[in-house]
């Protein structure tokens, strides 16, 4: 996030955010609708990607949907494929899951966010808006 965070102060954590962060995982992390795959290097973590399955709305087609609640590598280790490794093992397991598509979010300041999921094959269909009051 602090990654984004220089881009947006939207994405500021706060003080304790790592560690809610890290409960907002370990609550999940058994459960059979989320998938965590990690990339170390040297018995190093240097990347993540936390796959979730949703149910759509009733009003739409589509049951259920992946989502890529988060995906980070860390900067020693970007531009190296880490990041595409990580999203491939995520989107297979979506595929043994039955799903059959993809949504994710990205920060509207983020380029190389964007040329990323471009090249993963992801189009735009939504723009999230915000107003703070």
């Amino acid at each position: 996030m602090a990654f984004h965070a220089r881009h947006d102060a939207y994405f500021t954590l706060n003080k304790n955010g790592a560690n809610h962060f890290g409960d907002f995982v370990s609550l999940n992390i058994e459960n059979r609708d989320w998938n965590i795959m990690v990339a170390e290097h040297k018995h190093e973590l240097v990347g993540f990607c936390i796959g979730v399955i949703q149910n759509c709305s009733p009003v739409y087609e589509c049951p259920r949907y992946g989502f890529i609640q988060d995906i980070a590598v860390t900067e020693s280790h970007r531009r190296k494929g880490v990041a595409q490794r990580l999203f491939e093992k995520t989107n297979s397991w979506f595929k043994e899951n039955g799903i059959d598509r993809i949504e994710l979010d990205i920060a509207i300041k983020n380029s190389v966010s964007k040329r990323f999921w471009a090249k993963m094959g992801f189009r735009d269909v939504l723009k999230r808006v915000v107003m703070e009051i």
